[in-house]
């Protein structure tokens, strides 16, 4: 009488598929999590910079000083960037100049006080993230950006990062990323000198915004730029 042998090996071969097919949906289910979360950020397809805008005064001779030794600009300079789905403005408002100024840890300086504003509107929510970078051009300046939050206002928007101290080799930022499909930026920023009204300083203030389109990801780029000759 024949006897019927019972084997596992149909259900190895099943075990083996299952684990092949789990060790290959694992990873790629890891890459998309990365990617949602940020870990792994995807290239831009597209990147939008626009021409830098930029602002000139000379540094105030004392003679125009008030009695306070403060010299008032109060000037705004704008850049802007839009299209039907989105609106991007980085506006610089260049307020007021002192001479000899009693500026904290830093000590004695001349300063500029400056705020910067960045309001975004798009279409529909989106991944939307942005970062003002804030970049002096020679070693005899520096930019503290507070961060106060007096000073450092986010409105529909969650301040994600920040950098305080920029030197001409290491940029300050401030870093946000959008709640809402329009959102804002606000810093107090104080550009400081150490020189005695001999050099020429320039500083690079640019702001970095990216979204996603439901297609790519994109980047659009608004630099102003602030000069003040001796």
């Amino acid at each position: 009488m024949r006897k019927t042998l019972f084997t596992d090996a149909p259900i190895r071969r099943r075990k083996i598929a299952s684990l092949t097919l789990l060790s290959i949906m694992v990873p790629i289910s890891l890459l998309a999590g990365f990617r949602i979360t940020g870990l792994i950020q995807e290239p831009y397809t597209e990147v939008i910079t626009t021409d830098d805008v930029v602002w000139t005064h000379e540094r105030p001779p004392l003679k125009h000083l008030n009695a306070g030794g403060g010299y008032e600009f109060d000037t705004m300079v704008k850049n802007f960037y839009g299209n039907d789905d989105i609106a991007v403005e980085l506006i610089v408002h260049v307020y007021y100049y002192w001479e000899n100024h009693d500026c904290w840890t830093f000590g004695i300086r001349d300063q500029v006080d400056f705020r910067v504003y960045v309001n975004v509107s798009m279409g529909q929510m989106s991944d939307s993230r942005i970062m003002v970078k804030y970049c002096p051009k020679d070693g005899n300046a520096i930019v503290w950006v507070h961060n106060d939050p007096f000073f450092l206002i986010a409105e529909n928007a969650s301040v994600t990062d920040i950098e305080q101290i920029g030197t001409d080799a290491t940029e300050a930022y401030a870093a946000a990323r959008a709640l809402s499909s329009s959102y804002r930026l606000f810093t107090w920023n104080d550009w400081l000198f150490s020189d005695e009204n001999l050099e020429d300083h320039t500083l690079e203030i640019t702001l970095e915004m990216t979204y996603r389109d439901g297609i790519a990801n994109r980047k659009i780029v608004l630099p102003i730029v602030l000069e003040m000759p001796v």
